[in-house]
């Protein structure tokens, strides 16, 4: 489920869209997975093909955020 908009938006490793909706960031160069963008993946811990690059905010308002949501995601 999307929840506010991708988590993407607030990465500092973010590097936008190469069009048809392919994500791209340091973490995944050729795409980034649907589960992390839909906030079905804490992002903030390792998930497969990282290469250990994980969600870093870019600023206090999207730490805030995303803590938030992955927080709530974490308690069901």
């Amino acid at each position: 489920m999307l929840r506010m908009g991708p988590p993407c938006l607030g990465c500092t490793h973010w590097h936008g869209s190469k069009g048809n909706w392919v994500w791209t960031c340091d973490a995944y160069p050729a795409g980034i997975p649907e589960e992390i963008r839909y906030w079905e993946v804490d992002h903030r811990k390792p998930y497969k093909g990282d290469n250990g690059v994980l969600y870093e905010p870019r600023d206090q308002p999207h730490k805030k955020r995303a803590d938030r949501i992955w927080d709530a995601l974490d308690r069901k």
